[in-house]
């Protein structure tokens, strides 16, 4: 779900950029991970990436469970509080990399955003229709692999565990990643139930690069795996909350859903 996720946050950071410059809000911020004292930190001795990694897996319902899903699709609202904006999503994914995402924003318009497997694109009312190259790419490919959150170790083959913090009241690892080009993110995982919590990152857009914080909250068992149903973005162009109401797999899914349209 989390990649899907990614995918749908990308998409409205063209709403969120549109509205920027429409009313200027001003971002409130999530609550932030805090470093434990020195004196704290000097007492905590620390899990390998591998452990971490293990446990993630585990926590999300393990490997084997998640290999029996081939698709997934995910309906749920939108919400920019400081534009005011509200809205629904749907998104589609198959394995083992296909992407589709909707976002529908009432008196605006739609953004699509798709992953054929090869390529990409997106499409908004403000920018139309148009390919996805570079990192963008190749960032919405990472995304778009179905069992991404099983394959982190061969995404970001430089991983390296940083120490501990709080988010809130949980205790998560801070774990800094990048990949083999160069491109850096970094995880929070929660130290009692193995979930992330948190994802930093920096997204391309046609605007430039900007800073993401990915929050996943409000984790529920959906046909044996675990997913959070809850997603709060925070960038400099403003935060959003992704609320799912409805998960479907195994569905069939025609793969014409991914492909570029041919017209707007």
């Amino acid at each position: 779900m989390m990649k899907r996720i990614l995918l749908i946050c990308a998409a409205i950071f063209a709403v969120s950029t549109v509205a920027s410059a429409q009313t200027k809000p001003v971002a409130k911020p999530l609550p932030t991970a805090v470093a434990p004292s020195k004196k704290d930190e000097a007492k905590i001795v620390l899990p390998t990436v591998a452990q971490i990694l293990e446990k993630y897996v585990a926590a999300l319902g393990g490997r084997a469970a998640n290999e029996k899903l081939t698709t997934r699709v995910a309906r749920g609202t939108i919400e920019i509080p400081s534009a005011g904006i509200k809205g629904t999503f749907e998104s589609y994914s198959k394995a083992p990399n296909k992407t589709f995402a909707a976002v529908t924003i009432p008196g605006f318009g739609s953004i699509l955003s798709g992953v054929d497997g090869a390529g990409g694109w997106m499409s908004n009312p403000v920018q139309g229709l148009r390919d996805l190259q570079g990192e963008e790419l190749a960032g919405k490919k990472r995304d778009a692999d179905f069992l991404s959150e099983f394959n982190l170790a061969k995404t970001y083959p430089k991983m390296e565990v940083k120490g501990m913090e709080k988010i809130g009241t949980n205790e998560v690892y801070v774990v800094s990643a990048a990949t083999a080009e160069g491109t850096a993110a970094t995880f929070y995982f929660d130290s009692k139930t193995g979930l992330m919590l948190r994802r930093d990152q920096i997204e391309e857009t046609p605007e430039g690069k900007i800073p993401v914080q990915l929050y996943f909250e409000d984790f529920r068992d959906v046909d044996g795996v675990k997913l959070p149903f809850t997603t709060k973005q925070i960038s400099g162009q403003g935060n959003a909350i992704l609320r799912v109401t409805e998960v479907k797999h195994n569905v069939e899914i025609d793969d014409a859903k991914f492909v570029k349209p041919k017209t707007q």
